[in-house]
Order: structure tokens, then sequence, then C-alpha cells
């Protein structure tokens, strides 16, 4: 089957890293492009997908995926549904247990039957453990996903990702095609503001916060691509 649709995964190295942030910002962006998807929060823990946006009109289902058959529902509704997009936010360092998942419904194989394409987005910070499991994800995944890496500027300027730019895993990733991301570094006082009052971006925008508004504007036209 030819595969028209996508399923986004995002990942990242530790809690803190920006994964969740990045996920809120993408899917801000589906809802902004009123593109048809599906979108998912795994990171019961610290649930942001969800506790930002459940409350509006772009539903956020929580996803289990530490427990054997847990996660069934996504392939359900992927196969029911047919979204052209589905979103999935990993928890913080969960790569053994995304491994687990997907053997434990073949996933892969199973949403490339279903007519999609996999991308593994991992946002970087600029620690040694970034890069290992980055690694460690490109190895396990190998060449049936696409690969997006984000550098959250939050952790420094673009420049000084060494451990990542220098890395042969950006090599191997370049050569298959690695599209990379740059994520701004959020107005903390705004950022603090939408995590308290449990803001979606769009509650942003209504509530005059413009410029945080605008440093999602600018990352948006690097993650087109993904939409």
């Amino acid at each position: 089957m030819e595969q028209t649709g996508r399923v986004v995964i995002i990942t990242g190295d530790k809690g803190g890293v920006g994964k969740s942030t990045f996920a809120r910002g993408l899917l801000h962006l589906y809802i902004e492009k009123k593109l048809k998807y599906l979108a998912y929060d795994s990171d019961h823990r610290n649930a942001q997908l969800y506790r930002h946006y459940n409350s509006e009109e772009s539903e956020v289902k929580l996803l289990d995926i530490f427990t054997r058959g847990g996660a069934d529902n996504l392939l359900i509704d992927l196969d029911s549904q047919r979204p052209p997009l589905a979103l999935v936010d990993l928890p913080a360092q969960s790569g053994a247990f995304f491994e687990n998942f997907e053997k434990d419904l073949g996933v892969f194989d199973a949403v490339k039957d279903l007519g999609y394409k996999v991308t593994m987005a991992s946002v970087l910070s600029r620690v040694k453990d970034s890069v290992n499991i980055l690694r460690v994800l490109h190895e396990y995944c190998k060449e049936r996903v696409d690969y997006v890496v984000v550098k959250n500027l939050f952790h420094g300027d673009a420049d000084k990702f060494e451990r990542y730019d220098s890395s042969e895993t950006r090599i191997k990733l370049k050569s298959a095609g690695v599209v990379e991301v740059l994520m701004p570094d959020l107005f903390f006082k705004p950022y603090d503001y939408i995590d308290e009052m449990n803001l979606s971006f769009e509650g942003v925008s209504k509530r005059g916060l413009a410029g945080i508004r605008a440093k999602w504007d600018t990352m948006q036209s690097y993650v087109k691509k993904l939409a």
C-alpha cells in the first residue's frame, strides 16, 4: 500500500529537554492549518500535551505504552479513522519502553500496511546523553523511519551543540535525509504563565502574549515539512 499518511513520534533524552513543548507547537501548527489529525500523550507522569489541549476541541488521548497491549488503540484508531496525520508524544527516557512497544504491536510494519510513514522527532539538549540516545534510536529504527532532530535553543545557541554536530550519528542521519529544526528559546515569564494557566498556543494568541507567539511562528517555518 502507498504510504500517504504520517505518524510523528516525539522523543527526548530526559525530562525538561523540551520534548512536550515541541509536541505542543507541532500540534498547534496542525490546528492552525486545519489539518486532520489524531494526537496522543503517552507521558502519564507529565502529560503536558493532554493537559494543555484536551480542554479544547483539539482532543488529545492518553496512550499507555507501558502495559502489554495498552497501545492497541493507536492502531485501531488509525485503521478506523485514517487521519492523514497522527502525533504521539513519548515519555522522556523511554527508549527501551518504545522498543518493547514497537515490538509488541509491530508498529512500523502495521502502520506501513495502513498507509503511513513514521517520523521520529528527537529533541536534543547539549549533553552527551542526547547523542547517545539518538544513536541507540537510529540503530534500532534504521531505515524504517524518517528522522527529525530538534535543537532546543533554550540549552544554547545552534552552534553550541558540538556533541551532536561532530558525532558519527549525525553523519549517518544526514545520509538518511534527516531534517534539522531549531526550537527557539522561549521567554520564560510568558511560558511560565502558559504552563500555570494550562493554555494552548492558540490561547496565547487570544490573550495577547505576542512575544511567545512570534517565537512559535519562527519555529513553525522550520517544521512545515512535517505537516
